[in-house]
């Protein structure tokens, strides 16, 4: 189990408004405080202040419920500080595999010295503070329950038992997401499938009508129909409070003309209708990416995802393409990291002519350095130029496999050297 501090939490809810469980979160007890899928808010983070928790418990990738929450509520002492009155938390057993003592034991003088000979380097007991723990995990529980149970909405989660997925994000901030479509059907299964993520959602009878109420509802995402993009995209685009808004096209996938168009003239990303919950949760993570909306802990992982490791490096990486005869709009940037399928740099944010134009994975096509992304089937080759050991230059053909904002007004470019395959998308699914 991943151990995070209250102050952590209460943190990023400040900073972002509000998160999303997308494990189980745990007290020290094992008492489950909150499921997949549950929001954290505001008030949560009072909750947890008043209450005096300190730390909490996640589960991380492969993590078994049950196997996970038995190391908690619990510690290990040494044979010589058991005490009468300790109880046990697991069998006792000699060399030979005889029990000695079961789970569950109450110690009393009697059994001190079969411990103690036992040949155990630890013993695994109840923590002896236990009912303390559980009367303040209990407490949180009430004044949560008492908080939400009038404003508690009716929505069936799925579970899911998928294994496969690399990466595990345990908290992502709580968007909020605007649906304008006139289909009802696909309206409401779009809604409801993202409040049982724990999102909030509002939703209207038409694009039109989202985007009319746009500055009101102040979305992180709008959510709208292929059909009845490409009338608003325009006015999305060139509203002064809302042209940095992500825009998500719900379309058939064979319809890719028509999504390469609504992409050029303003949407971010798209995901097919109708999509599956693990691609909606995955764009709508990508888009409050885009946004830099990211709870500050890194993901729990499964195993490398990447063919090649990544290691941290300094220096300086400068972009040409000979073909051209004007320079690049970006032409050095400072390297992030280094392997030997390719390299991550960052710079400054030159004055893009159309600044929203990131999807959530790769290169979107209205982005000027599109013309070099790996996934466009007509794009160019650019030459890198960076230090390699002992601080001779190395020179390579690289394609641009994703873009992306950063922090203080940086750009992030992940470049692949020639002969690496594009990434595939990566979709996080949950086992909970």
């Amino acid at each position: 189990m991943k151990e995070i501090t209250t102050d952590l939490i209460r943190l990023e809810i400040n900073r972002l408004g509000a998160l999303v469980v997308e494990t189980a979160l745990f007290h020290p007890s094992g008492l489950k405080l909150h499921s997949a899928g549950q929001p954290l808010t505001l008030a949560h983070a009072r909750f947890l202040h008043e209450s005096g928790i300190l730390k909490l418990y996640m589960l991380e990738f492969g993590e078994d419920e049950r196997t996970a929450r038995r190391s908690l509520g619990v510690e290990m002492i040494l044979p010589s500080k058991v005490v009468p009155g300790d109880k046990l938390a697991e069998d006792i057993r000699s060399p030979a595999g005889d029990l000695v003592l079961g789970a569950d034991t109450v110690v009393d003088e009697s059994m001190l010295e079969k411990i103690r000979t036992a040949s155990v380097l630890a013993v695994r007991i109840r923590h002896r503070k236990l009912p303390i723990l559980m009367k303040e995990a209990e407490d949180y529980l009430a004044i949560t329950r008492e908080s939400t149970d009038d404003a508690r909405e009716s929505v069936t989660r799925i579970m899911r038992m998928v294994t496969s997925a690399p990466v595990r994000y345990l908290l992502i901030p709580r968007a909020r997401v605007l649906i304008g479509m006139a289909d009802s059907l696909m309206r409401t299964l779009l809604a409801n499938a993202l409040r049982s993520e724990g999102h909030d959602v509002v939703d209207r009878s038409s694009a039109g009508a989202a985007v009319d109420d746009a500055h009101q509802e102040r979305p992180h995402i709008l959510l709208i129909d292929l059909a009845e993009a490409l009338p608003v995209l325009g006015r999305i685009r060139g509203s002064e409070g809302l042209r940095n808004l992500t825009v998500l096209l719900c379309a058939e996938a064979d319809k890719t003309s028509q999504i390469q168009h609504a992409l050029y003239s303003g949407a971010n990303d798209w995901l097919p209708r109708p999509p599956s919950r693990d691609i909606l949760s995955d764009r709508i993570k990508g888009c409050q990416d885009l946004l830099l909306r990211r709870v500050l802990m890194m993901p729990s992982l499964g195993g490398e995802r990447r063919k090649h490791p990544r290691d941290t490096a300094k220096g300086e990486c400068a972009l040409k393409d000979f073909a051209q005869s004007k320079p690049l709009p970006v032409s050095t940037g400072d390297i992030v990291d280094l392997s030997e399928g390719g390299l991550r740099i960052a710079y400054n944010v030159p004055r893009w002519p159309c600044p929203w134009a990131y999807s959530t994975h790769g290169v979107h096509p209205r982005h000027p350095f599109f013309p070099y992304a790996l996934s466009n089937p007509m794009g160019q080759e650019l030459r890198v130029v960076f230090p390699g050991p002992g601080g001779a230059s190395i020179e390579k053909t690289a394609r641009i496999a994703h873009l992306a904002p950063g922090v203080n007004n940086l750009e992030v470019m992940g470049l692949a050297f020639a002969g690496m395959s594009e990434p595939k998308r990566v979709t996080t699914i949950r086992k909970f």
